[in-house]
């Protein structure tokens, strides 16, 4: 299970995520994402895995980030990446942001990052708990 969260870059700034058209989107290049997270590697010392497949891995103290790249979709509208862990990956989002010029879009929240400073992260923590929990206590 992920929180799942996309990298939006558009011509212009937009409120919502239902704002983003086709025309206002500015497309990623998997090489130009690729190149960003080798930087982050180099500059944070993070791990990364599976740089040449499909679904790359970047991993930190307590979190690690799912890119995802669909081949047939290239270029990319939004780049898809699952969080996991037990701490939300800050540093990495606001260097994509600043990098890119773009901005988060947190699915779970229903929100850019961006709008308050808060995120979902929190509180898919504590949903995530809770299925555990109620798992646990059906097998035992």
């Amino acid at each position: 299970m992920s929180w799942d969260v996309f990298l939006v870059r558009t011509k212009t700034k937009v409120r919502t995520y239902g704002e983003v058209t086709d025309e206002n989107v500015i497309c990623f290049s998997r090489d130009e994402v690729i190149d960003e997270i080798r930087n982050l590697v180099r500059d944070y010392g993070f791990q990364v895995e599976d740089i040449d497949q499909e679904f790359v891995y970047l991993r930190g103290d307590g979190w690690s980030i799912e890119f995802c790249f669909y081949e047939d979709y290239e270029p990319f509208d939004i780049i898809e990446m699952g969080v996991r862990g037990v701490k939300e990956p800050t540093v990495v989002f606001r260097r994509l942001e600043h990098d890119f010029n773009a901005r988060i879009y947190d699915v779970h929240g229903g929100k850019f990052l961006d709008e308050d400073g808060t995120s979902g992260f929190d509180e898919w923590i504590r949903f995530t708990d809770k299925i555990i929990a109620d798992i646990n206590r059906k097998i035992h």
